[in-house]
């Protein structure tokens, strides 16, 4: 998926199909900036790539933004365990943007996943507000889930309400 904005500025949608040094590292830096020590490394997201859905944001041939799909058992469903941009790129409409691509790639493409589940920060409101706007609906909250402190709202996304609620 490409897409050009105002100063022709490029920007591509794409799976990582295979592991690449360069591509991880890449990939590893933008989980370090967004989520610090709670980052992905070497050991967890080469097999991402392999076993699940990798999809990078590139913003003049940059890689910029990383998504990664994880496929639940449950045959439908699908947990989105990471959505991060780069800080340079936030606040310019890219986060979401890529968000509707990265889930548009994911319905598309794999007709029989009708769910993205993912896990929000509760005391992050605008996180919270951005994907209720997709009609996401929080299905369940967990205590200290990624550590003592750090809980999380568990909540659903159905292809139904997303297609209702795309903006592109």
């Amino acid at each position: 998926m490409r897409k050009k904005i105002k100063n022709k500025v490029k920007i591509e949608v794409e799976i990582v199909n295979r592991p690449d040094t360069d591509i991880l590292n890449k990939i590893i830096n933008i989980e370090k900036e967004s989520f610090g020590i709670g980052a992905i490394h070497e050991w967890v997201l080469a097999p991402f790539i392999l076993s699940s859905k990798v999809i990078v944001l590139k913003v003049n041939n940059e890689i910029s933004g990383v998504s990664i799909f994880i496929k639940e058992f449950e045959e439908d469903c699908v947990f989105y365990f990471t959505l991060a941009l780069l800080k340079k790129h936030r606040g310019k409409g890219l986060g979401k943007y890529f968000f509707e691509s990265s889930v548009n790639i994911i319905f598309e493409k794999f007709p029989k996943i009708n769910k993205i589940r993912y896990t929000v920060d509760p005391e992050n409101n605008f996180n919270n507000e951005f994907f209720k706007n997709y009609g996401a609906k929080q299905t369940d909250f967990f205590k200290s889930i990624y550590g003592e402190g750090v809980d999380r709202n568990y909540v659903v996304l159905t292809r139904n309400d997303f297609y209702e609620n795309i903006t592109f």
